[in-house]
């Protein structure tokens, strides 16, 4: 059976993945208008989640052949690409790495390959993933999980709170990205339960395109002033990531899914959306080390030069991943 492909959900992704670039490469100034693009893109990795939760979770089915596959694949991808640091630090540095090491180590946020710490996280959520999709298909069930996880988040995110007007540090700090899974499964269950059709036609029916759209603008706005001020007057650390257990961000998610899920595919259908959307895991991959390249010849010190670093990286990291996937041998490179 034909499937009409979501364009909603490819530019989610392709949005995603843009605010990540900027969270990496914005996070390096300390200027007003790199900040607010800072905070504007928080919503990148969350997102990510989202968009997976919205996928698996609703698929028509799902064989623990198809999970294994998913792990092993991912498994493979994050080894190819230590190999690949090996032998570049073989050459040129006459020195050897265990790639085996380095590919645990990557899980949980160490060395070159650091952001595959998100791999990290999605291999814990794949491995209970056939008993939450089990759970998932009864609409009250899939209600009471999410519910049950943000509220987890939200405690947490008061108590950091709390803790910091204190004096104490935030409870975040003390774990890694990859075993935050609290946040992890709420935005993927949220982006699950959202593409649920029953709970879809209700949040369309009581947040029309008009509420949507003020919301999210709204919610932008309160968000960019909270997190920057709390970051720097009560937090005392800047990272987005101490904010996705934020009911304000929770909110302001919420909003840009609906926003862009709500919109008519077929008008929308675009090759080059399609194109982009297949790099996505390309770039996320790449941008690091295209971040390094650029940085390595000229500082981008600058406010609007911070802006251009943010493009000219966007545009390299696609345009090697578009090449890198073009090849079926060394495709493994950019496909889980």
């Amino acid at each position: 059976m034909y499937m009409i492909r979501n364009i909603g959900l490819d530019l989610l992704k392709i949005l995603g993945c843009f605010a990540v670039v900027v969270l990496h490469v914005a996070g390096r100034s300390g200027y007003l208008l790199n900040s607010t693009l800072y905070y504007a893109s928080s919503f990148a990795v969350p997102m990510f989640f989202m968009v997976n939760g919205n996928l698996l979770l609703n698929r028509n089915s799902l064989e623990y052949k198809y999970v294994i596959k998913k792990i092993l694949n991912i498994l493979l991808l994050v080894f190819s690409w230590n190999i690949l640091l090996c032998i570049v630090k073989l050459i040129w540095k006459h020195k050897f790495n265990n790639p085996l090491f380095l590919t645990a180590e990557n899980f949980i946020q160490k060395n070159y390959f650091w952001q595959f710490w998100f791999f990290g996280s999605l291999l814990l959520i794949y491995f209970i993933l056939p008993i939450i999709y089990k759970y998932f298909k009864d609409n009250k069930n899939s209600i009471f999980i999410t519910v049950f996880f943000i509220i987890i988040s939200l405690l947490i995110d008061f108590t950091s709170i709390f803790r910091s007007i204190t004096g104490n540090s935030i409870i975040q700090i003390h774990i890694i990205q990859t075993f935050r899974l609290w946040t992890w499964l709420s935005y993927f269950l949220l982006g699950g339960l959202i593409g649920k059709n029953k709970i879809k036609d209700l949040l369309k029916k009581y947040i029309n395109k008009y509420i949507n759209m003020f919301m999210f603008i709204f919610m932008t706005i309160i968000v960019i002033i909270y997190q920057y001020n709390m970051a720097k007057y009560v937090y005392k650390i800047q990272y987005a990531e101490y904010f996705y257990d934020n009911i304000f961000t929770f909110v302001w998610l919420i909003s840009l899914f609906l926003l862009l899920y709500r919109l008519d595919y077929l008008k929308l259908k675009n090759n080059i959306i399609n194109t982009i959307s297949n790099n996505i895991m390309g770039i996320y991959i790449i941008h690091v080390t295209i971040i390094k390249i650029f940085t390595h010849f000229y500082k981008f010190e600058s406010s609007l030069e911070n802006i251009l670093l943010i493009i000219l990286v966007f545009m390299a990291s696609f345009i090697v991943s578009f090449f890198i996937n073009r090849f079926p041998l060394i495709n493994i490179l950019t496909k889980i």
